[in-house]
């Protein structure tokens, strides 16, 4: 059981960020905060917060995919898929909420979040350092 998955949200159920596509690296890579708690039953588990900006011209709901750790680094993906125009207009934003355990857990101390589209060129990543 490595996902409990808690919330997945449209946080602007209409458009309202903007932001300037000529300075703007393209897709905007996640905002993300995580860290680590003993839970009810006493173990250890990763909670993690995740906001993502999509093109608002996309209405599929993106979804938290496949996940691996591998030298100390929790990769997880959010699936999506993006026009490949740059957005001219504005971005919905999407909040993700979950909690995390495995076996592994104690060798975790990087989650790699990426924001990856059907076409792997217009995907990207944040690294964030976990906190315990």
């Amino acid at each position: 059981m490595p996902f409990i998955t808690q919330q997945v949200a449209k946080i602007n159920p209409e458009s309202n960020f903007f932001f300037n596509s000529e300075v703007l690296s393209y897709p905007i890579a996640p905002l993300v905060s995580t860290r680590f708690f003993q839970d009810k039953n006493n173990v250890k588990t990763m909670k993690t917060r995740i906001v993502v900006f999509i093109d608002e011209r996309n209405q599929s709901v993106p979804k938290i995919g496949e996940h691996k750790i591998e030298n100390n680094v929790l990769s997880i993906y959010i699936d999506y898929d993006y026009s490949d125009k740059i957005p001219k207009k504005g971005y919905t934003a999407w909040y993700f909420e979950f909690e995390f355990t495995s076996p592994q857990i104690d060798a975790i101390d990087t989650l790699e979040t990426y924001l990856r589209d059907i076409d792997p060129v217009t995907s990207r990543g944040t690294v964030t350092m976990v906190q315990g």
